[in-house]
């Protein structure tokens, strides 16, 4: 503090007629900048529901003043999910002070994550196989077997849908593919993520099996001094059990 008596006039030549003033001190707060973050967390689908709450707290401060221990943080910040997807880890009903005043915060939410995985489901599809005697007609093989990998345990065969056509046919001698493709299996259950592995199958005709007896043509010939034959053969079927041989 001060007052016009602190004032000396040193030139006669003047005389002084001094007005008080007072002065003012401004010290600003700092500025704080908080970041508050959800909690993360990754977990594999199990029928359970899964809970996640928490955050983590970060500052930036050019000061070198502020400490953790000077935030006052309330609210809750959870997700809870038992489907496969992902709930966000939000701060909510909260507030963020500082025990000193000396400090402006400046904050930030970030919300978090919990992410419930599909479970993973392995089917292995095998076609059919068959082998089968040429018969003249057309013949049809149908199928598929099934092998159901699910660490899980909650994985079930009517989850599955087959919008393909598994199945083979033919008429003559040959081999036939029986088709499987793997995009023709699907699971609506957005729970379950499936791997699946096809191998196709096969229908196999086989020739009929045909006896056939050729006999060669004999004669009883008068010697008559000159070069004498006989010629040809005769064919039977001996043995055709489909009866389609001519």
């Amino acid at each position: 503090k001060f007052s016009p008596s602190n004032f000396r006039n040193t030139d006669s030549n003047f005389l002084l007629n001094v007005h008080m003033y007072g002065g003012e001190l401004v010290i600003k707060q700092v500025d704080v900048y908080v970041e508050i973050l959800g909690k993360s967390e990754t977990v594999t689908y199990d029928g359970q529901k899964h809970t996640l709450s928490g955050y983590d707290l970060s500052f930036t401060d050019e000061s070198g003043l502020f400490s953790l221990s000077m935030l006052k943080v309330s609210g809750t910040a959870a997700a809870e999910g038992t489907d496969a997807g992902e709930y966000p880890v939000s701060i909510r009903g909260g507030s963020v002070t500082s025990t000193s005043k000396n400090f402006n915060l400046i904050v930030h939410y970030r919300d978090g994550k919990l992410t419930i995985l599909p479970a993973e489901v392995t089917v292995d599809v095998v076609g059919k196989v068959d082998e089968r005697t040429y018969n003249g007609q057309t013949q049809t093989l149908e199928g598929y077997d099934l092998t159901i990998t699910d660490p899980s345990g909650l994985f079930s065969k009517d989850k599955l849908s087959f919008t393909g056509e598994a199945k083979a046919e033919g008429t003559n001698a040959g081999g036939y593919e029986l088709e499987l493709h793997a995009t023709d299996f699907t699971c609506d259950d957005t729970n379950f993520l499936l791997v699946i592995h096809t191998e196709n199958g096969k229908l196999t005709i086989r020739p009929a099996a045909v006896t056939v007896t050729v006999k060669g043509k004999s004669a009883e010939l008068v010697y008559n001094g000159k070069k004498q034959s006989v010629e040809g053969y005769d064919i039977s079927v001996s043995s055709d059990p489909s009866r389609l041989y001519k």
